[in-house]
């Protein structure tokens, strides 16, 4: 062993390697930094790590063939090594990326608004968008704080979330098949199981769902972010504030990038405080969960309108509250104060994420302008700028469906289809 480590120490075959990973780790950087300088998608830096360390050997074989000094000869079995290496590390790296793909993580898109404004935007490509579930907290201690601030806690992560374009999120209120049908209470724990279950078949590459417990000081939120695919927990988030949105607004970058999203996305997203897309009056956020719940899990629709008309008492401006006004007041045939919660809620539709405002102004020109073109502008506006948003796609789906426009419906179902191959609206 002492004459073979001197034999290797004569030939520099240290030195050599040495030299050779000073170089990988100097070329892995600087991919990395072409990777994010010019916002490419793929495992770029991973496949070029992955061949130079599986080209080590190559390296071992030269310094130990030519280098010693002076000048060596090359041998037929030293040529045939190296050979074999790079054939070997050509076939690894195809299995481990097959099908991977190299490129661009956004593509320009050009729409036109309902005024007719051509707008131009930078959006994420299908493939780079991750879709996530979030599930409701569960609340510690059960007997102290009320089952809709574990609610609150997920319906404010997603209300921030939306104002990333990388995410695409299965909200709260359309997961209550957990709490109807399943018969879970709203802040409590859900088996793991039912939740990785829930995960697949709402087509999900991410599960994010905690705890949130009442301190001293205020509020303390544990965020679990699971992989479906394998049910671990890919990392755990813990943030703490005085009230509900310190620590939303704490989680939300943490999550976006453990889903993935480039630390460009996130730091040149719009991005409002929870307290601004919310109320600054704690009473109206009770009020509204509360009627979030009575609509979405009870299907009391007039004590959901007495929570959320109680709400936008105390706060006129909690766009939120009147946007689901709006719904429940429908549902009880209330036109007249159905289409008032609709009007206030466009007066304030600066306090919503862009989607939500999507969303409200299709409802605006649909309802209270009684203008359907402008309407089907907004929804494909809406629709181009979030391609993997099922809300998008479901409204678009819908005027076509109502304008008679066979085609553009088959053409909205396939991309419902392309995005949750599941969907039942596009497979009925």
């Amino acid at each position: 062993m002492a004459s073979f480590l001197k034999e290797c120490l004569s030939r520099r075959v240290p030195q050599y390697v040495g030299a050779y990973l000073l170089v990988v780790w100097g070329v892995v950087q600087f991919v990395s930094f072409i990777e994010e300088r010019y916002r490419l998608s793929g495992p770029l830096v991973e496949m070029v790590a992955g061949l130079l360390l599986l080209l080590l050997p190559t390296i071992v074989i030269l310094a130990w063939s030519q280098g010693r000094p002076g000048k060596d000869p090359w041998s037929v079995r030293h040529l045939v090594s190296v050979l074999v290496n790079v054939g070997l590390a050509g076939l690894v790296l195809f299995a481990l990326f097959r099908g991977e793909e190299i490129g661009a993580v956004t593509r320009t898109v050009e729409v036109v608004d309902e005024n007719g404004q051509r707008i131009e935007r930078s959006v994420p490509k299908a493939q780079s968008i991750q879709r996530i579930a979030i599930v409701p907290y569960q609340v510690l201690p059960a007997n102290e704080l009320e089952p809709w601030v574990g609610w609150a806690a997920a319906d404010l992560l997603v209300m921030d979330l939306y104002q990333s374009l990388f995410v695409e999120i299965r909200q709260p209120i359309f997961l209550t098949d957990l709490y109807r049908e399943d018969h879970f209470a709203v802040g409590r724990a859900i088996p793991r199981a039912r939740l990785l279950q829930l995960a697949e078949d709402q087509h999900c590459d991410w599960l994010a769902t905690g705890t949130v417990e009442r301190t001293a000081s205020g509020y303390r939120f544990v965020t679990e972010l699971i992989s479906p695919k394998t049910g671990a927990t890919v990392s755990t988030i813990e943030a703490s504030g005085p009230d509900l949105y310190g620590p939303t607004d704490e989680t939300t970058p943490q999550l976006l990038r453990g889903i993935g999203v480039p630390d460009w996305a996130i730091d040149e997203m719009v991005d409002l405080p929870s307290r601004e897309t919310h109320t600054d009056d704690e009473a109206a956020l009770r009020r509204y969960f509360l009627g979030t719940l009575r609509f979405a899990i009870d299907r009391d629709y007039p004590s959901a309108a007495q929570e959320l008309d109680a709400a936008v008492e105390r706060d006129p401006t909690f766009a939120l509250a009147n946007v689901l006004r709006f719904t429940v007041h429908a549902f009880l045939q209330n036109v007249d104060i159905s289409y008032e919660a609709l009007q206030a809620a466009v007066d304030h539709e600066y306090r919503l994420p862009e989607r939500v405002q999507f969303s409200l102004r299709t409802s605006q020109y649909l309802n209270l302008e009684r203008d359907a073109e402008r309407g089907l502008a907004v929804a494909e506006m809406w629709s181009e700028l979030y391609p993997n948003d099922l809300d998008a796609l479901r409204v678009l789906s819908q005027l076509h469906s109502l304008r008679g426009e066979r085609d553009k419906l088959v053409h909205d179902y396939e991309r419902m289809l392309e995005v949750d191959p599941g969907n039942a609206d596009a497979l009925g």
